[in-house]
């Protein structure tokens, strides 16, 4: 239970609110003290007593109702407060005190709405109080008042999603749903179908639970599994986020993820991604939504993991290669982010193995023409994943020279990736492509003065910082320094060139390519 001490501070509050306000939150946090003495009251003993105090704390609870189904900002203040004063630890405590009936509901319900939307160390402490059996007596009996399972649901399923819910390990409320038979119950509702929230909510719910771990009812897993694709395609933006992340979940297991995939699924998703965008207007909006459809199905998969088989089965029925020419080949105003991203996750987590057979495709083409769209990202990915193929197809010695640089150099690619390097956009397209021009000019001079200088500085600024792309500038200083010219540009300014060894893991046992 949190203690007063754990109240934001006086000054932080005036500051937020105001200071009428500040007296407002004041009046109400000495409400809470109070009804939290009536709600930790006794209830078992005498029958004339129990009544009064049953009384006082369902106007406790009706008032909670109100106070915590309120606007956002104020609704966070209320719920902070409310668990600074113990309030969810009591409400827990009364409702697991009674047996399923009106009371118990009663108390219930304050919970349900302080659970809604709850991030951060508000979740965290809600989660504390395991306020989870409450809610599964909600969800377990068919009721006249719908809204009451509705809460109940969707108390769970925001409990059981964070913002870094797409993980490997087992989900730790998994243990404390299956003790309280709430894993049943879940299914249970589901299967009633009582509203579209109750279904989408169950569906999440188990969709969470499951993260890597087989759902062995075999028709739990067929209808969860085929509900959660559907809610992918979703109009409410919010559901379609948390079923990428309940399918991302449920997929981490080779079992669930067969029957995510199974038939045709995959090639399904090539052929509409495939699809041209043509007829009238509405005609290609359908195609288009369709497509970022498809895409939300693949990152979900994707995201944040390393699986490759997973990646194998993607590329080996074409949709990298189906990727590369949409970009290739459809007007640039019609490539969306969405379809980058999914680029993206199909090169990122993957062994090297994979990336040489992708490399081996010649992605560049593609990739350079969406170095100059208009959107920001879309830029990024593709600048970000020309670097990461350069780097893989670098040469096998030290003393190689590139052998992408005559490909690059004829087809004026060099010049467009200076232009994004000069382009006032994000940090993280500069960076990248004064990489990749530092990897393409491995052991051979940048003729160009201006280009020479500019790359060469940029690059020293990035390999004595902490950025992710730290270790790639320093391999592309080392192979810049492989040119005496180059080299001599380099330490103008005593720069230390960093020891080969250390950042491209080659022995460098050669002795004529050892960088001095």
């Amino acid at each position: 239970m949190q203690t007063q001490s754990s109240t934001p501070k006086i000054e932080t509050l005036v500051g937020k609110l105001g200071r009428e306000k500040f007296i407002e939150l004041l009046q109400i946090q000495n409400q809470f003290k109070e009804n939290n003495l009536i709600l930790q009251m006794d209830t078992a003993g005498l029958l004339s007593n129990r009544k009064d105090i049953l009384h006082k704390q369902m106007e406790i609870c009706l008032q909670y109702n109100e106070m915590f189904s309120a606007g956002e900002s104020r609704n966070a203040l209320m719920k902070k407060a409310a668990l600074s004063y113990g309030i969810v630890d009591s409400l827990v405590k009364c409702s697991n005190s009674h047996a399923p009936s009106k009371y118990a509901d009663m108390f219930s319900i304050p919970l349900a709405y302080l659970a809604k939307h709850c991030k951060g160390n508000i979740q965290e402490q809600i989660i504390q109080a395991n306020p989870f059996p409450a809610f599964v007596r909600l969800i377990s009996f068919v009721r006249s008042d719908k809204t009451l399972v509705d809460n109940g649901i969707s108390a769970i399923s925001y409990l059981l999603y964070h913002e870094n819910i797409m993980v490997n390990e087992t989900h730790p409320q998994y243990e404390v749903l299956s003790a309280c038979n709430g894993i049943i119950k879940i299914f249970e509702l589901f299967k009633r179908n009582t509203s579209k929230q109750s279904r989408d909510c169950s569906a999440l719910s188990l969709g969470y639970l499951y993260r890597s771990r087989e759902i062995e009812d075999q028709r739990m897993r067929q209808m969860v599994i085929t509900h959660l694709k559907s809610l992918i395609s979703d109009p409410d933006l919010d559901i379609k986020e948390y079923a990428i992340a309940a399918i991302n979940c449920v997929s981490r297991n080779p079992v669930n993820l067969a029957e995510i995939l199974k038939g045709d699924e995959l090639a399904q998703v090539k052929n509409v991604l495939l699809t041209e965008l043509k007829g009238n207007e509405r005609q290609k909006k359908m195609t288009q939504t369709n497509q970022e459809n498809k895409c939300h199905f693949l990152i979900a998969m994707l995201h944040n993991r390393k699986d490759d088989n997973l990646h194998n089965l993607i590329i080996d029925v074409g949709i990298f290669h189906v990727l590369l020419y949409v970009f290739a080949n459809r007007e640039l105003n019609l490539i969306t982010p969405l379809l980058s991203t999914t680029f993206d996750e199909i090169v990122n987590n993957v062994d090297e193995q994979i990336l040489l057979k992708l490399l081996n495709t010649n992605p560049f083409k593609a990739l350079i023409r969406l170095i100059v769209h208009p959107n920001e990202l879309i830029c990024r990915n593709a600048i970000v994943s020309i670097c990461t193929f350069l780097e893989l197809g670098s040469g096998s010695s030290n003393s190689d020279q590139h052998p992408y640089f005559d490909q690059f150099s004829s087809s004026n690619w060099i010049s467009q990736i200076f232009k994004c390097f000069h382009r006032n956009s994000s940090e993280e397209q500069k960076n990248y492509s004064a990489i990749c021009i530092g990897l393409l000019y491995k052991n051979r001079e940048i003729v160009d003065t201006m280009m020479k200088q500019q790359i060469i500085s940029h690059l020293k600024s990035l390999s004595s910082c902490e950025l992710e792309c730290n270790s790639k500038a320093k391999k592309a200083l080392i192979y810049l320094a492989l040119n005496v010219d180059n080299r001599r540009e380099m330490k103008r300014d005593g720069f230390k060139i960093p020891d080969y060894e250390d950042e491209t893991g080659d022995d460098g046992e050669e002795e004529d390519n050892k960088v001095d």
